[in-house]
């Protein structure tokens, strides 16, 4: 393997002269900086991350704790986020724990022994406690996607109120009334802020909630499958569902399907996040997007600028960002029924 030592001999320069041109480039003359960099595609020279990292005192990893990877807004968050932090020179180490507390808490002492960088995390409730172990030990926080209020971390997640808000907003439009809501796992922060924007947006245009029309699943297909059959066996079914995110969009579709209700013409349905399928699946699906992208750039940067100067006095930071309302082919006017 090549060493700096082989790249100095081929660009015909001192080690020194390498290490700045690596490390400083900015200190070396543009034609220098070039020659070296030749010389180091001819040798086959590869810098090894972890070991200028430690020679620097700081370690080259961030890590990054997701409740559930196999969703679309998740994988589309880790994308940018691992980007963004190569950039910066951090490799990446990513732990999905699908929101089991213990699983997570573990997780985070595993960090704390490691001593990694900074960490950016999806937390629970549970883990709450655990967070200013991170602190103790000088590790940077960020949370995303779940806030846990009265913590001093910077957050970045999405406006979840108004996201269910515009969906509520989009089918009283259209003329429904009687609307069901599948939220998401009880207790869960994000949960809790859909429910109140359904809630609240049902309540401000004077919308009866009626018994069993909002429910509780866990964000995945099978919930939304168990909750839509609940609401479309009932013995007079709602005309229109929001669900809280798009798995469970995908499950309260199957059901509709299967006891007979066409989407748009029986019922009108409609979530929170697209997906991957979306562009292929007929009737495409009227939802809140959610700019995953951003949220991950606005986390990075906040992450990255208290790893830039970990004695610097900055108030702990939240912003919600608004999502983008898309009309599809599952919702429509609703039908008269007897």
């Amino acid at each position: 393997m090549a060493t700096i030592r082989d790249v100095a001999k081929a660009a015909g320069v001192s080690v020194s002269t390498v290490s700045l041109a690596l490390n400083q480039k900015e200190r070396v003359s543009s034609k220098t900086f070039r020659k070296i960099m030749d010389a180091a595609e001819a040798t086959g020279y590869v810098a090894n991350p972890i070991a200028k990292s430690l020679r620097k005192g700081r370690s080259p990893f961030v890590s990054l704790i997701v409740s559930d990877i196999r969703t679309y807004f998740a994988q589309m968050f880790l994308a940018e986020f691992e980007h963004r932090a190569f950039e910066k020179g951090y490799l990446l180490t990513l732990s999905d724990k699908s929101g089991v507390a213990s699983d997570e808490a573990a997780v985070i002492r595993q960090l704390i022994a490691q001593r990694v960088a900074g960490v950016m995390i999806s937390p629970t409730q549970q883990t709450a406690d655990l967070l200013p172990r991170l602190d103790a030990a000088g590790i940077p926080v960020v949370l995303f996607d779940h806030q846990v209020p009265g913590t001093p971390y910077d957050f970045v997640g999405l406006d979840n109120r108004l996201a269910v808000s515009m969906l509520v907003r989009h089918l009283f439009g259209l003329g429904h009334r009687r609307i069901a809501f599948i939220g998401g796992e009880t207790g869960h922060w994000s949960a809790v802020e859909r429910e109140i924007g359904f809630r609240t947006t049902m309540e401000t245009h004077g919308l009866e909630i009626e018994a069993d029309t909002v429910l509780s699943g866990d964000y995945t297909r099978a919930s939304g499958y168990q909750a839509a059959t609940r609401l479309l066996c009932a013995p007079r079914p709602v005309t229109a569902i929001v669900a809280a995110n798009n798995e469970m969009m995908v499950g309260t579709l199957q059901a509709a399907q299967e006891f007979g209700f066409r989407c748009p013409e029986d019922l009108s349905a409609c979530c929170i996040d697209e997906a991957p399928w979306g562009d292929v699946l007929r009737p495409r699906v009227t939802h809140a997007a959610q700019p995953a992208r951003d949220m991950a750039v606005q986390a990075c940067t906040w992450l990255m600028e208290r790893l830039e100067d970990p004695n610097a006095d900055i108030a702990p930071r939240s912003r919600a960002f608004e999502p983008r309302f898309v009309s599809g082919e599952t919702t429509d006017r609703p039908a008269e029924r007897a």
